[in-house]
Parts: C-alpha cells; sequence; structure tokens
C-alpha cells in the first residue's frame, strides 16, 4: 500500500471498511433479487405518489419487452434524457433487461453540446423528457437516433400535484416524429366482458372534480353581480 493509500485510509469514519465485497451477477439480477425481497415496500416516491418494487419490476418488463420489439438488444446503445422521475428508473433497467447499453445525458444539454456525444455513441434509440425532445431533434440526421420516445413526466405525479403553473409548461405535446410514451407504460388490461381497459384513476371523480383550477384553461368570465335594490326611506 502506498503513502497516498495510507492517507486516504486515515481519512475514513471508524467502522468503514477498507475493502468492500460485491456480489456476483449482473445489476439486472441485484435489481430482481431486490423487488422480490421488498415487493411491497415502496420504492419509489415521486411527489407523493409511491411505486411498490413489485410494480416497479412490472413496469421494467413491461417496457424492455416493448424495447425489444423496437430492436433494442445486445450491441444497441439508448440514451436517456430525462430529470429525476420514475420513467428514468424504469428506461434505465428496461434497457439493461434487453441486454442493451445506457449512455445517460443531461435533458438541459443544448443541441451544440449533444451533437459531439451523439457522433461518439451513435445511440439508435433515445428516451426523452418530452421538453427535451426538439431538442434531439435538431440534431445532424447522421448522429440523431432513429427512434425518439418522448416521456410526459406529469403522467407519474399525482393529479392534485398537476395543476400548477410550474408543471403545466412542460405538458406540452411531444414534437413530430416523436414515438408516444407507450413503451415506458404498462399494456391495458383485457377480458372477454369489458374489453380493454386502461389503468385506473389516481383519484375518485369527486375529488378530481375539487382540484386547483389549472393556468393553462381559459375560465369563463364571471357572472355580473345583481345590483343591490336602493334603500327606501319608511
Amino acid at each position: 500500500m502506498t503513502a497516498l493509500e495510507d492517507r486516504w485510509i486515515a481519512a475514513y469514519a471508524p467502522g468503514v471498511q477498507r475493502h468492500l465485497d460485491y456480489p456476483a451477477g449482473s445489476l439486472i439480477d441485484e435489481f430482481d433479487a431486490f423487488t422480490t425481497t421488498w415487493a411491497e415496500q415502496a420504492a419509489l416516491d415521486f411527489f407523493g405518489r409511491r411505486t411498490s418494487y413489485a410494480e416497479l419490476a412490472e413496469q421494467v418488463r413491461t417496457a424492455a419487452g416493448n424495447l425489444h420489439a423496437l430492436g433494442v438488444g445486445p450491441g444497441t446503445t439508448v440514451a436517456l434524457l430525462m430529470p429525476t422521475c420514475p420513467q428514468h428508473v424504469v428506461a434505465f433497467y428496461a434497457v439493461l433487461r434487453c441486454g442493451a447499453t445506457v449512455v445517460e445525458h443531461n435533458p438541459l444539454y443544448p443541441a451544440g453540446e449533444l451533437a459531439p456525444m451523439f457522433t461518439d455513441h451513435h445511440a439508435e434509440v433515445a428516451i426523452v423528457w418530452n421538453a427535451a425532445a426538439g431538442t434531439l431533434q435538431s440534431l445532424p440526421e447522421d448522429v440523431r437516433p432513429r427512434t425518439i420516445i418522448a416521456v410526459d413526466l406529469l403522467e407519474e405525479m399525482p393529479l392534485g400535484k398537476r395543476a400548477p403553473c410550474c408543471g403545466c409548461r412542460s405538458r406540452r405535446p411531444a414534437p413530430r416524429g416523436t414515438s408516444s410514451p407507450a413503451p415506458l407504460r404498462p399494456a391495458p388490461s383485457r377480458s372477454p366482458s369489458c374489453g380493454a381497459r386502461g389503468p385506473r384513476p389516481l383519484l375518485p371523480p369527486a375529488r378530481r372534480a375539487r382540484t386547483p383550477h389549472c393556468c393553462c384553461t381559459p375560465r369563463a368570465p364571471p357572472a355580473p353581480r345583481k345590483a343591490c335594490p336602493s334603500a327606501t326611506p319608511t
């Protein structure tokens, strides 16, 4: 051990091991292990909306299947351009489950900074925050991914958190040429009696009716007030 290593180890807090024993296997092996062990516990908490480990595992399997249908597999590079959100976690493990390579990028980077990075890794697929999809589409054709999947962060927020003005700005449609966020969402369930059913609403109808007004929706003009009758002397 060198003198530099001795000085580094001396700065460790009491009880901290000098070396760690890493488990054998891949990240997906570890993912399968902890999502099974703590299946019912909360894995993610996004503005109050919780996702259990079992739900996370199911979302990753669904996303991986849809990505595989797009041709993602060993040897494929997938770029991720998302802030911290549940879709980012799902996308990361779904790409790994396909045997592909993940390349992370700052979703706020302009096209000028992204272009040399995409020239280097030549990602064929990109999963991006919908607010950054336009930036990715502006890349030169020879480095632009063949498939761009736009993701809406607000879909994973509790319904009551979607109304404030700050959230409405990011809820704009993805630019033309981008895929829908379907590959990151579970497929709707089907039954012989009721056909296709989407996910259940986050809040019951009575509560949804009382959510704050969205600043992006025009309000109806206020009704004119009735004039008060003038007081008459008796």
